[in-house]
Formats: structure tokens, C-alpha cells, sequence
């Protein structure tokens, strides 16, 4: 698992569940959304940053409901709303970064920008197309990313803020769902069965390391707990099933 937490894309950046990040190169893609505020302000404002604990002001009409994560970092699922717009958002980390946000209700007069941008003082070159978003760190040995959306650009029909407008960014709204990878395309039906399958294959872990530790828990990896109490919480966690 620490290799596995070594490298790839997943939400590493501690200030933002909506901040996904590649390792090791600090390539960073913020999930925005984008309204006119719950008070109908004049001035629009995006969400750069969500968190359960704490959110920069102007946001008390926001939450954050968490789903499923994975350990390694590889699935993850969070409900995201406003005073008029809430989305699921689905992520696959890894190498091969595959995400997906589904309108929940609302969302009318609501944007959804992705923007480009790195973390940790790491060196980029971002730039933005009708559709993608690329990311070069300058470094040697650094592996370049291109993430693509599957909604061409279409304009923002909102004054976005200076420091948002001023970043490399895909204002993207494609009716209900919207499909974003850092690889190569697919239909939104073959997309969600793929990032469904990190969370199922986490599942099956979990209750084989619980299945292990009933049997021998000696032999259970530290944390998971031992015993049939153990596989019983974690098969409960998971809906009842295995895999």
C-alpha cells in the first residue's frame, strides 16, 4: 500500500476534498463550483476549497457529506452543496485519474470550472484547450498530464473572480453528469463501471483482511482489528456484500 501511496492522483491535498493531486509531481486540478452565492450577490463566487471542518467566508450555505473512501486513496465519493446546487462527486485515483459528477438536485445558474494549478512551491506550465487542461512540471524525470473532460469549453456565463479567471481553467456544465479522466476517454457508462470497480476491489480487501484476522489475528494488518466482529462491521460498511 505505501507504494501505491507514493505516486498517482488522489485527494492529497489536506486543505480541499474538491483538490485532486498527481505524485509525485504536485500537478494540481480544483473542482469549482461556481454561482452567484446564496444571497444572489452581484459578484459570483467558486468554491476553490471544501472541507468538513472549516470553509472561507461567504460559504455558510455549503456541506460536504463524505461516502465511501478507500484506503489507498484509489476511491472516493463525496456529496458537495449549495444554497441551490448539489452534485455527487465520484473519483479513481491512481495513474489513470477517472471522475465523475452527477447533478443530485438544482444546479441551475450553477458552473462547474476545473482548474489547473500545482501545490507545494512544485513548478508548472498549466494550460487550458476547448476540453483539456495540461500540466507540465519542470523537473527532471517529471511525467507530464493531460486532463480531459468529456464537454468542450462553452464559456463562462459568469464574471468569475480575478484569481480564478486569472488560472488555466474549463468552465464545463454538460446537463446531469459530466465525465473528467487523465488518460484517454470513454462513454459515461463504461467510465462509471470503472471507477466503481476501485471501490469494489477496496471492499474486497477489506473483508479478506478481516477474513484473515478471524482466522489467525496474528496475522491482521495493524488497524483493521481482529475477529468475526471485525468482518461483520467492515461486510455492514459495505452494503452486505463481499464484492
Amino acid at each position: 500500500m505505501q507504494a501505491r501511496l507514493s505516486s498517482g492522483w488522489a485527494p492529497w491535498y489536506d486543505m480541499s476534498y474538491t483538490r485532486l493531486v498527481r505524485l509525485p509531481e504536485g500537478s494540481a486540478l480544483a473542482l469549482m463550483l461556481c454561482d452567484s452565492g446564496a444571497s444572489g450577490a452581484d459578484a459570483p463566487r467558486c468554491l476553490e476549497e471544501a472541507r468538513v471542518d472549516w470553509g472561507p467566508g461567504g460559504q455558510g450555505d455549503v456541506t460536504i457529506r463524505l461516502g465511501a473512501h478507500a484506503y489507498d486513496r484509489s476511491y472516493l465519493q463525496l456529496y458537495l452543496a449549495t444554497a441551490t446546487c448539489n452534485v455527487s462527486i465520484e473519483v479513481g485515483g491512481g495513474d489513470e485519474l477517472l471522475a465523475i459528477v452527477e447533478v443530485v438536485a438544482g444546479c441551475d445558474g450553477t458552473e462547474l470550472v476545473l482548474a489547473g494549478s500545482s501545490v507545494w512551491y512544485r513548478v508548472h506550465e498549466v494550460s487550458a484547450a476547448a476540453q483539456t487542461l495540461s500540466f507540465t512540471p519542470i523537473g527532471d524525470g517529471l511525467r507530464s498530464s493531460v486532463v480531459h473532460a468529456t464537454q468542450p469549453s462553452k464559456g463562462s456565463a459568469l464574471l468569475l473572480p480575478r484569481r480564478v479567471e486569472a488560472l488555466p481553467l474549463v468552465p464545463v456544465w454538460a446537463g446531469r453528469r459530466l465525465f473528467f479522466s487523465a488518460s484517454s476517454l470513454r462513454p459515461l457508462g463504461a467510465a462509471s463501471l470503472a471507477v466503481r470497480s476501485r471501490w469494489r476491489r477496496q471492499r474486497r480487501l477489506l473483508v479478506q483482511s478481516a477474513a484473515a484476522s478471524r482466522s489467525d489475528p496474528g496475522d491482521a494488518p495493524r488497524g483493521v482489528g481482529g475477529g468475526a466482529g471485525a468482518l461483520r462491521r467492515i461486510r455492514r460498511a459495505c452494503g452486505g456484500q463481499d464484492g
